[in-house]
């Protein structure tokens, strides 16, 4: 009886080290794919042909890509230093504060 048990445990055991080596190799799989997948949209995103910009209400820019930088001779880190970056786009105090409000929209219908 003690053998039979003791062979069924190991039997498990050694089911459950394959199962977990298994698991083990789809992760590093998909790690490698999602990888991949990154720095495939990363090309894309540094290469295209067109703005590709997210601010939040504060005005801290989160995407710059190299044709905004190109096209507006700004680095994303020094629209975040300037102290109103809406201002740089928007000179009129009006038309800020109708980006703020549109921002403010936008970022309450995605909560």
């Amino acid at each position: 009886m003690f053998v039979s048990i003791l062979i069924f445990t190991i039997v498990l055991l050694v089911f459950w080290i394959f199962r977990l080596q298994s698991d083990i190799s789809k992760r590093k799989e998909t790690e490698r794919n999602s990888r991949s997948t990154e720095e495939h949209f990363k090309t894309l995103f540094d290469i295209a042909p067109i703005f590709i910009d997210s601010f939040d209400v504060n005005g801290k820019c989160h995407l710059w890509n190299k044709e905004c930088e190109r096209v507006f001779g700004w680095s994303m880190e020094e629209l975040n230093a300037h102290e109103n970056v809406f201002a740089l786009f928007h000179p009129d105090p009006a038309q800020q504060k109708i980006c703020k409000k549109l921002l403010l929209l936008e970022e309450e219908r995605n909560t």
